[in-house]
């Protein structure tokens, strides 16, 4: 089965839908919708009575956040290897930057499409509660949100063949960005915030502006593509007024043209649906998708050992007289039909154990193949951590953060020499390679000690 990914632009009411998929002649539009989200009806829901169908086991939804949510850098490094970047980009960001990135997520993606003498590196932080917030309208079960990208980074994905050069000019329900494309890759980028009923015609002076310091940079550039506005509006005029070459994206879905109100939404579609990387993404590190294969791993072979044993009475049975067999066979049903309820307490109609039990075993298997498997257990490190921490303390944790690669532990205990003697208890479990102190601090003598600690998983990584 094709997978599908479901984009949303939620910065307008309604909601606009666009889904597309990959084929081998590239990136496809299926179907275009909206949605007048209902906050007391369930999500899932809705997204079937708009699209027509219930999600697939491998379907995606995709959101954008804003850029004015974001602080954005260009970053040149002298390496190529991804590793080194990546752990690289957060301490340059950071210098670059007027604050501390401790409760940002920060992501980056290369832009050079070739190996170059500098490999130029568009990285950028969002802060963690936009990322809560956002995540907090989605059930990852029912609703699975498997990208969050940043506007217009994420929209450009999609319209890239047809601005090589030039500038994209985006109006959303929540701000106006310009972003200048070069070599069709975004190098510099202007973004204001709109406000309550605020038109985008009342910010042409803003756009102007900004436009000819961005088009500045390449001489006798006056390409605009103005995504989110009729190419017969006010704004489009006023920039045509001004000298400027303005296009609409031209996209096709279905054989018809998309409205300019839907662009966006299958912009983003378009644009992950055709990625062969992850690209921009904020839901990856500590916001993945959660990986329930334990759970499933339990049900599987509860469901596996019932079908196991049901079998083997059944074959059992066949060797005894009519009437023998008649009173075994009920007794059978009725064992079955009991450990059935155990096992899926929720089930009310039963018909045929056997049949439901294989149907069950297909459903889990499915959901196991939607979220794969992993080796580290977050419930063991979590026991692994309660049972080293030393008792004769009082310790408040209040920061749990749990990756694939390790944990960070804050809180407060009763001194300094607690939080050393925290650390190294911890450092004698064969789950960490190392345990460092990342910050402490006291704000007054008679109150506790603030504390961080970085715990990093022993290879092959975490539990197992």
């Amino acid at each position: 089965m094709r997978r599908k990914i479901i984009a949303l632009d939620t910065s307008v009411t309604p909601w606009q839908l666009a889904v597309a998929g990959s084929t081998r002649g590239g990136a496809r539009l299926d179907q275009l919708a909206e949605l007048d989200r209902d906050p007391q009806r369930p999500l899932d829901e809705q997204l079937r009575e708009a699209l027509g169908c219930p999600l697939d086991a491998g379907d995606r939804l995709a959101v954008c956040l804003p850029a004015s949510s974001a602080l954005i850098r260009w970053i040149d490094f002298p390496f190529h290897d991804a590793r080194k970047i990546a752990a690289a980009t957060p301490a340059e960001l950071s210098r670059q930057l007027p604050c501390e990135l401790d409760d940002y997520q920060v992501r980056q993606v290369r832009l050079n499409a070739a190996p170059a003498a500098k490999n130029t590196i568009l990285a950028a932080a969002v802060p963690t509660t936009a990322i809560e917030q956002l995540l907090d309208q989605f059930d990852d079960d029912r609703e699975p949100l498997g990208f969050i990208g940043l506007a217009p980074f994420a929209w450009h994905d999609g319209l890239a063949d047809q601005l090589n050069d030039g500038l994209l000019v985006c109006v959303s329900g929540s701000e106006i960005s310009l972003a200048l494309s070069r070599d069709g890759v975004l190098q510099d980028l202007r973004v204001r915030p709109r406000l309550g009923d605020q038109r985008s015609i009342d910010q042409v002076e803003f756009i102007l502006r900004q436009g000819r310091i961005l088009l500045g940079n390449c001489p006798g550039q006056r390409n605009v593509m103005l995504l989110g506005e009729d190419g017969d509006g006010e704004l489009a005029a006023a920039l045509r007024g001004a000298g400027m070459e303005v296009a609409i994206p031209q996209l096709d879905c279905a054989g018809s043209r998309v409205p300019t109100a839907q662009l966006p939404a299958a912009a983003l579609a378009l644009g992950i649906a055709g990625q062969k990387n992850a690209g921009l993404n904020f839901r990856s590190g500590s916001f993945a998708l959660k990986n329930e294969w334990q759970a499933l791993k339990r049900r599987l072979l509860g469901a596996a050992a019932l079908l196991t044993a049901t079998l083997l009475l059944l074959g059992a049975g066949a060797g005894v007289q009519y009437q023998q067999r008649s009173n075994r066979l009920a007794q059978l049903k009725q064992a079955m039909r009991q450990q059935y309820l155990q096992t899926f307490p929720g089930e009310k109609a039963i018909v045929d154990v056997p049949l439901q039990v294989q149907a069950k075993i297909r459903e889990l298997q499915k959901k196991q193949s939607r979220l794969g498997t992993g080796n580290s257990s977050a419930l063991q490190v979590l026991k692994e951590v309660s049972a080293r921490c030393p008792t004769k303390f009082r310790i408040d944790i209040r920061e749990y953060s749990y990756s694939p690669t390790g944990l960070r532990l804050g809180g407060s205990t009763d001194s300094f020499d607690a939080v050393t003697q925290i650390a190294r208890s911890l450092k004698t479990s064969p789950l960490f390679s190392d345990v460092k102190i990342s910050d402490t601090k006291q704000k007054s003598s008679d109150e506790r000690v603030e504390f961080r600690l970085q715990l990093s998983f022993a290879a092959p990584g975490g539990a197992s």
